[in-house]
């Protein structure tokens, strides 16, 4: 059976697809309100790697039993989500500009600690335990700031 046969893939790739999208169309609406070229492609960078994620699973695109376009769409999607999480610092107000730059460390932190054990078993959390800690800040992050930008919204 395929990954996408999997009961938790059926559920998991249409919801990263999704989640790229949204993260596309926020980068759209990040570059009309704080008019950061840079930045904002640093989150539609992040958005695109998580697409990618959705639409080749593990088991597809191998060459040499690695999932090559995953990898790297997981790489991508690993580094400019927390690279743009940092970056807000520029665009936002205390205290959330501290708050971002702790998630967008954190998320690199754990990205180096499952590079650098990526032979072993991921610090006792396997590979799938290891990714979430990356994952997890980003996400939290881009939920908070679409809840920041809607707060600055108001004030305007």
């Amino acid at each position: 059976m395929g990954v996408w046969g999997q009961t938790s893939a059926v559920i998991f790739n249409p919801s990263i697809i999704l989640s790229g999208l949204l993260t596309l169309g926020g980068a759209f609406f990040t570059q009309k309100a704080f008019r950061k070229r840079r930045f904002s492609a640093l989150i539609a960078l992040s958005g695109l790697g998580a697409l990618l994620v959705g639409f080749f699973p593990e088991n597809t695109v191998l060459v040499s039993g690695v999932p090559v376009v995953h990898s790297i769409a997981a790489l991508i999607a690993f580094i400019f989500g927390p690279v743009a999480a940092i970056a807000s610092y520029r665009v936002t107000a205390l205290p959330f500009k501290y708050f971002s730059v702790i998630l967008g460390a954190g998320s690199l932190v754990a990205l180096f600690l499952f590079l650098a054990t990526f032979s072993s078993d991921f610090l006792g959390l396997g590979a799938g335990g290891t990714e979430r800690m990356i994952v997890y800040p980003s996400f939290l992050w881009t939920i908070c700031f679409g809840g920041y930008m809607m707060a600055s919204a108001g004030q305007k």
